[in-house]
Formats: C-alpha cells, structure tokens, sequence
C-alpha cells in the first residue's frame, strides 16, 4: 500500500497566471514500514501448506525450525541407571536431541526408530551381554557389546527391549 502527494513543480518566480510553465508530478510514497496484511485463518494456511510440502520434498532442513521435536516416551523398567551421554541437545551430534532413553540420557535422532536399527557391537573390547531388537524376526535378542561405537538399538535387559520395542509392532514412538 503506497501514499501519495502531488507536487507542483514551475520555473522563476513568476506565478503561473503569468505565463510560466508548470508540471505537476504524481509522486508515490511507500510507508516507512510494511503493513502487515489482514491475516485470518485462510492467511495462515497460505503460510503453512507450502512448508509443509516443501518438507516432504525439499532438504529437511528448510522446515525443521518449524516442527516441534519431541523425544520419544518410554516406561522402560531398568535393572540399573546406565552413564547418560548428554545432559542437553546441544552436546549432542548432527541436530540429535538428548532424551531420556532406555535406562539413560541418550543423543537421539528423533526421526529414526531406534528398534529397526541392526545389531551393532562396536570396535572396543569388552564383553557386555546386551540385548537388542531384531526387526526381522520381532524379538529381542542375546547380543556381546564391545563398549563403544554401537547405536540405541542396544539395551540393559530383554525386559527393557520389549518394553520399548514390542510396541513397534502396531506403532512407532516417532510419532
């Protein structure tokens, strides 16, 4: 929305009545600030369905500000507290959220289900009886953790495994 003023511009002193040319100008002004347009419910949808199908096409990036994370929920009964990896998201890798998770704080990517991750051991050394679910056969199973380098798919007890994972099976904690 733009203002504007006529402008009366003449050549010498002389008055127009005279004989002196004259011009006038239409000049227009734009606000010294936008004016915010009538936004109601229809405004907000013009705003919003293009970000939602930009996130299904485009880089997750563009979108994710907008989208509320959410760490998983998880009643798992725990034999013990286990070492917690991170106290806040920040500390946590690759925009992963730090979240309580399977007997501890765990950096999490929340956009992938822990439970259809396969076994993984790591490089280290130890011999740590754990427990991880296996998608294929939708059961928990007896697995030797090495001690590091494993991903979330790697739990204290069978117990702790199919409280988290035997839901996979009708839904998903993503959501």
């Amino acid at each position: 929305m733009c203002g504007s003023w006529s402008v009366r511009l003449g050549q010498g002193s002389q008055s127009s009545e005279a004989g002196a040319s004259e011009q006038e100008f239409l000049v227009l002004v734009s606000p010294a600030r936008p004016v915010p347009p009538e936004m109601g419910f229809s405004g907000l949808l013009l705003i919003l369905v293009p970000l939602i199908v930009l996130g299904g096409v485009q880089e997750p990036g563009l979108v994710e500000a907008f989208i509320v994370k959410k760490c998983p929920s998880n009643r798992a009964r725990c034999e013990m507290k286990e070492r917690d990896q991170c106290t806040k998201h920040r500390q946590c890798p690759n925009k992963m959220n730090c979240c309580k998770f399977a007997c501890g704080k765990k950096c999490l990517n929340i956009k992938q289900d822990v439970c259809s991750l396969p076994k993984k051991t790591g490089p280290c050394l130890a011999y740590l009886p754990r427990w991880w679910y296996d998608k294929e056969k939708k059961v928990c199973s007896r697995f030797i953790y090495g001690g590091c380098q494993g991903n979330n798919n790697n739990f204290q007890s069978e117990n702790v495994c199919k409280d988290i994972c035997s839901q996979k099976k009708t839904s998903s904690w993503l959501g």
